[in-house]
């Protein structure tokens, strides 16, 4: 509880001052096409993210565990590319090389994903795969959960909520790793959503939201010591769901699937509901509901059979998001060319 207070207490205070800092260093979101908001908001608040669990967990779990140096360099080194592109928008290929040099630096030191147990009846061995594998899910989320920073306090509480769950995981099995971790993360996010709720007075940009997925990628491979590596496509449902949807989609509709557009889920409840609050409920409604049924289904079922009823749920969405599309003629690409002539763009 001290720990939770102590950075809560600290978040609110970075936070208060935040905007005078954002407005010296011009990190301010200009609204565009794809904009909820109407006026400038200063942006980059999120850099307090990876400071507040790397201080939790070093100071508060230094007794309790052996601090792995290699997590502490990787995820300073996603917060600094993060808080560049909030200043001057570097390229996808910049990126995805940070990353790649991040996965390398964990990846030395034997943090990998090397097996996928209880998968069809065995225990899958990955081998010489495991580094790409590690890549690819460490790439592929911490981009998905950048994807849904579209709308006021969605992408902070999805990341409270996962949060919460990775304190109860770390709680009931004695990892320290992943209760001091979360906790401060939770504390730093509660902190934030004060400031993010609607009519949001700060985002967390860029360096926020990479900062966040790639902290809960590193938290989701801890986590896979006790619960089926598939039940993470549940717990990280919202980003992982809403990426797949937004790529069948894009296929379908001719263009490129890493083209920028405005309709992902959360866009398309906002066009139904007309409110950013209505939409941000039923978004959170169904992220837990996914956790606890990941959860719940964790080593009771094959891992097969989690995979099969996850990708049916996928398929079902989309096909959902292409009636309402088609429905009510939402306009996902408005001044965008087909995927032949098109200039490709990872922004969101």
């Amino acid at each position: 509880m001290l720990e939770f207070v102590t950075i809560f207490i600290i978040a609110l205070i970075f936070l208060h001052y935040f905007s005078y800092i954002a407005n010296s260093l011009h990190l301010i979101d200009i609204p565009i096409s794809r904009s909820i908001h109407n006026t400038p908001v200063p942006r980059g608040a999120g850099l307090l993210f990876a400071p507040a669990v790397i201080t939790g967990y070093i100071l508060f779990g230094e007794d309790k565990i052996n601090i792995n140096i290699s997590i502490v360099i990787s995820i300073l080194l996603i917060l600094f590319i993060g808080f560049i592109d909030d200043i001057k928008r570097l390229s996808p290929t910049m990126k995805f090389l940070s990353i790649a040099l991040a996965v390398i630096i964990i990846y030395s030191d034997g943090f990998i994903i090397s097996a996928i147990p209880n998968f069809a009846y065995t225990t899958v061995q990955l081998g010489v795969l495991s580094l790409p594998f590690t890549y690819f899910a460490i790439a592929g989320f911490t981009n998905a959960f950048n994807l849904i920073d579209g709308i006021d306090a969605l992408a902070a509480f999805v990341a409270l909520l996962i949060s919460i769950f990775f304190t109860f995981l770390g709680y009931i099995h004695n990892d320290y790793i992943l209760l001091y971790s979360s906790i401060a993360l939770s504390s730093s996010l509660t902190a934030f959503i004060i400031y993010n709720r609607p009519p949001a007075k700060l985002f967390m940009g860029d360096s926020g939201s990479l900062s966040l997925g790639f902290i809960l990628s590193i938290l989701f491979i801890e986590s896979i010591k006790y619960i089926d590596a598939v039940s993470v496509l549940y717990i990280g449902a919202l980003p992982v769901t809403d990426t797949l949807v937004s790529i069948l989609r894009r296929s379908r509709d001719g263009y490129s699937v890493i083209s920028a557009d405005k309709c992902h889920l959360h866009h398309i409840l906002l066009y139904l509901t007309g409110s950013i609050y209505k939409t941000l409920f039923i978004l959170i409604v169904y992220q837990i509901v996914m956790m606890f049924t990941g959860y719940i289904l964790s080593n009771k079922i094959d891992s097969a059979y989690m995979l099969i009823f996850y990708l049916l749920h996928i398929l079902i969405i989309y096909r959902l998001v292409i009636y309402l599309k088609d429905r009510f003629d939402i306009k996902c690409y408005p001044n965008k060319k087909k995927v032949n002539n098109e200039k490709k763009d990872f922004t969101k």
